[in-house]
């Protein structure tokens, strides 16, 4: 039973599930029609980031964007930031996005706080794959413990609270996150249209239209959410398009992972 239960529950990381507010409540035609445009809407959200999480690693991998080094920061974090959408729908790209968070918290960087928040959220990505219960719960605990600490550390940060947030919005009720999840939307409504610091491009558009969708905004907050996400998706930067028109470079394969340990 507690194995349903956590697979159930702790898979679900940016969108892959519906959102929980539905029209449930509506009578008739009127509830089937926000359930069935939720689910739509979430699939095409979880299939726009799985895409850029693919294209933006091929074009890493590939080396196509030169040799930087003022850019060889960025392009590791933009490398994790992949890595982590590609493991949420695939486990064998879960110990390379590990390994890499691990490099990168070594390194001293600047933005060593949304370096661990990653590794964090990897964490609870592990639980979801995890086959044995008790780890499961183990690789959740410790994830979560990690992104609560970061919140405390950093309470206004949008990329710590929005990886929290997406993985701890599909709990079920006996977990209790519904208090971090409150606070994450209602912190994530005020600072997201500051500014996409510390965000890749799609992940930033990604984190407003989530929090419109299942925040509570007032009025004034929600124009400013969505003059936030206009200005972004004008601006969208070139690195996120792919550079090779009508064809994709192969994706480079990853290494399944060793058989679990209980």
């Amino acid at each position: 039973m507690l194995r349903a239960i956590l697979s159930m529950g702790i898979g679900g990381l940016l969108i892959l599930a519906p959102p929980t507010r539905t029209g449930a409540d509506l009578p008739g035609l009127a509830a089937q029609e926000i359930d069935r445009d939720a689910r739509i809407m979430a699939e095409e959200e979880r299939e726009e980031l799985h895409d850029w999480a693919r294209r933006r690693l091929a074009a890493l991998e590939s080396g196509s964007e030169g040799d930087f080094p003022g850019l060889t920061h960025t392009m590791e974090m933009e490398r994790l930031w992949a890595l982590y959408f590609l493991s949420v729908e695939e486990k064998a790209w879960e110990k390379p996005a590990r390994a890499l968070a691990d490099t990168l918290a070594g390194a001293e960087l600047s933005d060593a706080l949304h370096v661990n928040a990653l590794a964090g959220a990897l964490e609870v990505v592990r639980a979801k794959h995890s086959r044995w219960p008790p780890n499961k719960l183990k690789y959740f605990r410790r994830g979560v413990s990690v992104l609560d600490r970061l919140v405390e550390e950093a309470p206004d940060d949008p990329v710590i609270r929005y990886l929290r947030l997406m993985s701890c919005f599909y709990l079920p009720f006996f977990l209790e996150r519904d208090k971090s999840v409150k606070e994450d939307l209602r912190v994530l409504t005020e600072v997201l249209p500051r500014g996409s610091d510390g965000f890749s491009g799609p992940v930033y558009r990604a984190a407003i239209r989530f929090v419109l969708e299942n925040g509570d905004p007032d009025r004034e907050e929600q124009m400013r959410l969505e003059a936030a996400l206009g200005d972004a998706s004008a601006s969208e930067d070139s690195m996120e398009r792919s550079p090779w028109p009508g064809s994709e470079p192969p994706l480079p394969r990853a290494t399944e992972d060793t058989p679990e340990t209980r």
